[in-house]
């Protein structure tokens, strides 16, 4: 394996280590939490994995500490986003359209957000959602031509957005 420097240099870092088996499809996303010092990787389903030292080896190991699926939702995701002040609350959009918060604690959906105004059942919608700096704000956007804007929720009024930018 090997980077490239900003001289357009490449340089050789070799392969520290491989990790299988933690999903059976392609990963689509992945996110890192320094607070629990865990990360979190998608396909169609979401895979908390805990990052261990290995203190004999050196390096690190990976553990699956939670295998989070979703029986109403099976399409491939999009993107995940760690809450910067709950650090056991991670956003799931799907490629549905949805965006989901997980409680990790609880190992359940805490809240499903889906905009009203996208009225057909989609597919292969990429979805991105990211956490305002207060925690309690979510912004999701969609690559959709039909709805080239951005959407504000607060997490105690998910039924319709709290702003809109277009």
């Amino acid at each position: 394996m090997s980077i490239e420097n900003s001289e357009s240099k490449s340089i050789d870092i070799g392969l520290i280590k491989t990790f299988k088996g933690i999903h059976s499809s392609k990963v689509t996303c992945i996110e890192y939490n320094i607070k629990p010092n865990v990360a979190a990787t998608a396909s169609t389903e979401l895979m908390i994995v805990q990052i261990l030292e290995d203190k004999v080896n050196g390096g690190y190991d990976l553990t699956v500490a939670m295998q989070c699926t979703n029986d109403y939702d099976t399409q491939e995701i999009s993107s995940i986003a760690w809450n910067d002040k709950v650090s056991y609350i991670i956003s799931v959009a799907s490629k549905s359209g949805i965006v989901y918060v997980w409680d990790m604690k609880k190992n359940k959906i805490h809240l499903r957000i889906r905009d009203q105004s996208m009225q057909e059942e989609r597919t292969n919608l990429c979805t991105n959602a990211v956490w305002a700096s207060d925690g309690v704000q979510i912004i999701i956007a969609y690559d959709d031509q039909d709805y080239p804007f951005l959407t504000q929720y607060h997490m105690s009024q998910t039924n319709a957005p709290f702003a809109e930018y277009h």
